[in-house]
């Protein structure tokens, strides 16, 4: 179709412009558009565009947040600055090309959900997505919340599919990274032997498969000329490892004399020649190898040693080095404290009392008065770097960290009073001029000595930042995602406003200059801008009830539904349907939020019953064991149970637009709005008998509306 003309240039607004093909800014990408000779790909010249498409690209263009579109059937890709980094060596060829090519490496696995969102199906969300992406050179290993949803055409199908995406790599690597460093130092905390101590930690590492895909721990012993392997984890070549290898020259299996000479890691490749066929686990088959000294105190010479497998899907960066050299720390501290353990057995045996296990803990010990001063400390204290003279022969404030200072004085007074302390925390310097974080519990004897153990929690402290800097990312994240859904809405809406006004005065104006057709393709245009109105205000609408806080109260479902079909029949005061209400509808809720769920549902009563002569909408509840079931009937249109898995989805509408207007977004909402009470809503229907709408909220019978009893009801 095409326009038949338009009016005179000089009843148009000066501040109102066409479209324009390529808005300002957007960056690099914005300028390379903007460069682009787009005739020369599949996408064809831009005067030939379609509006919604040059709209949503000056949408992802402008956005800060990681977009990508894919436009037609073959999804040909669009993006914005903020992509490349997720892109990287793609770019910039993946411009215009199609999405089965430039992600070939994981389309099996994203290219169903693209194109069952291309071809009408609901909106996807997957997050910290495990994928593997061709990143300099080889598959590597990736994570990813994404989600993909439909980006309109201009007559009303789907025409692409926008693809917002953020990488959390670096997060769900270091909470895994955590876990598993976490895991050793906690189940080697009773080894009584080296060997112990190995095995436990072997197997802790070898647990996390995808860094980590086989650990082995090898010993020498000092006049030895090979090396013991002492303990395994995750090993699946063909035959066991070797139980002992040469420390050096070329019958090496493992060059532990070159990393225990350069007293630093040594990566080592040919695995298959060094240990025959070693089979796949969850990480695939590794080719390399690590092997990492394990320094212990009073060594000149490592004299133990981590083998772990390299995972082919990770690069060997720093935060990958860091987990290794990490895991050997943990090993190398297992093995020294089960010796130490082991050495002092003998020692303890002939001590009496505290004595015994104030020598052998491995936590940090001392005896203090409220004078100031150490009078005792264990060897775990020597860790700090000083030796016990020095610790014991200066008030021991000397040792603390100048911003702690006040609370240690502070806590020592209290201990002066006989209140013990539970958990206190500061920092003590190290004789390398470092701080450590130690966590402190303390007991005083009431009479000026003070009994303490310090545990170090540095590393903790480490991982707990570390995780609150990524949470804050996270919500800084979540926030940009708002803002952009608010700016999709006022973005869209201007030139909506514009068509719907503009025809409008077309038809009022110059009525008499067009024919039937004329004003009828008008009315069509108008009609069109207004469902797209409609459309935007409702996902805005899922959008919020998604994001608002909920408050709980005692509802009066009752009177939010009188009020809802009070209004539905004020709007249509010609229409005669018969209501049934059921007395004491209570519920416990967000009152907001479900009159939401009742405005939905009622209205699609409402919508789907006009075209009986005896339309009948009923609201009550029946019960399931203990739980109510509240229940929206009504005797319309219906619906085929084939299809009552689609019913919640986003934009899925089961009758023609033609027959019932809507977006198919309101059904998606209520779904919403109920999980989030800890509900589930549910439907069964008939084509030309009506539809049935179930849903139970959170808590038995009674439990929510007793604890609410005596609050008001509310209604909005």
């Amino acid at each position: 179709m095409t326009a038949t003309g338009r009016g005179p240039t000089d009843a148009v607004s000066p501040s109102v412009q066409p479209v324009p093909i390529w808005p300002p800014g957007g960056g690099e990408m914005g300028a390379l558009m903007r460069a682009t000779d787009w005739s020369r790909t599949p996408l064809g010249p831009t005067e030939t565009w379609p509006a919604s498409l040059r709209t949503m690209v000056g949408v992802v263009l402008a956005s800060r947040f990681p977009m990508l579109m894919g436009w037609g059937p073959d999804l040909l890709h669009l993006y914005n600055d903020a992509s490349r980094a997720i892109l990287r060596d793609k770019h910039p060829w993946a411009l215009a090309a199609p999405a089965a090519r430039v992600w070939a490496e994981m389309w099996d696995v994203v290219g169903p959900l693209a194109r069952g969102v291309l071809a009408g199906g609901a909106s996807t969300w997957s997050e910290d997505h495990r994928l593997l992406i061709q990143r300099d050179g080889q598959p590597t290993e990736a994570y990813f919340t994404f989600s993909f949803s439909a980006v309109p055409d201009d007559h009303g199908g789907v025409g692409g599919v926008l693809n917002a995406v953020r990488e959390s790599t670096d997060t769900v690597q270091a909470e895994r990274h955590q876990r598993v460093l976490h895991d050793v130092a906690t189940r080697t905390v009773g080894a009584t032997s080296e060997r112990e101590a190995a095995a436990i930690a072997a197997a802790a590492l070898a647990a996390d498969e995808l860094d980590l895909p086989f650990v082995l721990v090898y010993r020498r012993d000092a006049a030895a000329a090979d090396a013991e392997l002492i303990a395994s984890g995750g090993w699946r070549g063909q035959a066991p490892p070797p139980a002992r290898v040469a420390d050096a020259g070329p019958q090496a299996i493992v060059p532990l004399a070159e990393a225990a000479s350069r007293g630093r890691a040594v990566v080592f490749t040919d695995l298959a020649a060094r240990f025959g066929p070693i089979t796949a686990g969850a990480a695939g088959v590794p080719t390399r190898a690590m092997v990492l000294p394990l320094a212990r105190p009073g060594e000149a010479r490592a004299t133990a040693f981590l083998v772990v497998g390299l995972s082919p899907h990770r690069h060997l960066d720093d935060r990958y080095r860091q987990l290794l050299d990490d895991a050997a720390a943990e090993v190398a501290q297992a093995m020294t404290q089960a010796a130490r353990f082991a050495a002092n057995v003998d020692l303890a045996r002939q001590l009496d009392g505290f004595h015994r296990f104030f020598r052998m803990s491995l936590d940090m010990m001392c005896i203090a008065g409220v004078d100031g001063y150490f009078r005792q400390v264990n060897p775990a204290f020597l860790g700090l770097g000083w030796t016990e003279h020095e610790l014991t022969s200066r008030p021991f404030l000397d040792f603390v960290h100048p911003d702690d200072v006040a609370a240690t004085v502070a806590e020592v007074v209290a201990l002066g009073q006989n209140v013990p302390t539970i958990h206190f925390e500061n920092r003590y310097r190290c004789a390398d001029g470092s701080y450590r974080w130690l966590s402190w519990t303390t007991a005083p004897d009431g009479h000026g000595t003070l009994y303490a153990i310090a545990r170090d929690v540095t590393h903790t402290r480490q991982i707990q930042d570390a995780l609150q800097e990524a949470k804050d990312a996270a919500l800084a994240a979540n926030h940009e995602l708002e803002s952009f859904s608010y700016s999709v809405a006022h973005d869209l809406r201007g030139p909506l406003r514009s068509i719907d006004g503009f025809s409008q005065a077309v038809l009022e104006d110059y009525a008499d200059r067009l024919d039937a057709d004329g004003q009828r393709y008008l009315g069509y245009v108008r009609e069109s801008a207004q469902q797209m109105a409609q459309l935007i205000d409702d996902l805005l609408a899922l959008s919020r009830v998604s994001r608002s806080e909920l408050h709980r109260t005692r509802v009066d479902l009752g009177a939010l539904a009188r009020a809802t079909l009070t209004r539905l029949q004020r709007a249509q005061p010609d229409r005669a349907v018969e209501v049934v209400i059921a007395d004491d509808l209570h519920a416990a809720g967000d009152p907001r939020l479900l009159a939401v769920v009742l405005d939905n549902l009622l209205g699609n009563a409402w919508k789907f019953t006009r075209g009986r002569a005896d339309p009948r909408i009923e609201v009550g509840v029946t019960r399931a064991g203990d739980r109510p079931v509240y229940v929206v009937r009504d005797n319309g249109a219906g619906f085929d149970m084939a299809f009552v898995g689609k019913l919640f989805g986003v934009f899925q509408r089961l009758h023609a637009a033609s027959e019932f207007e809507g977006t198919g977004v309101g059904l998606a909402t209520v779904q919403r709005v109920i999980a989030r009470h800890g509900g589930k809503v549910w439907a069964e229907g008939e084509v030309g008998v009506g539809a049935t709408f179930f849903f139970t909220l959170a808590g038995g019978a009674g439990e929510l509306l007793d604890g609410l009893a005596g609050e008001s009801d509310a209604t909005s």
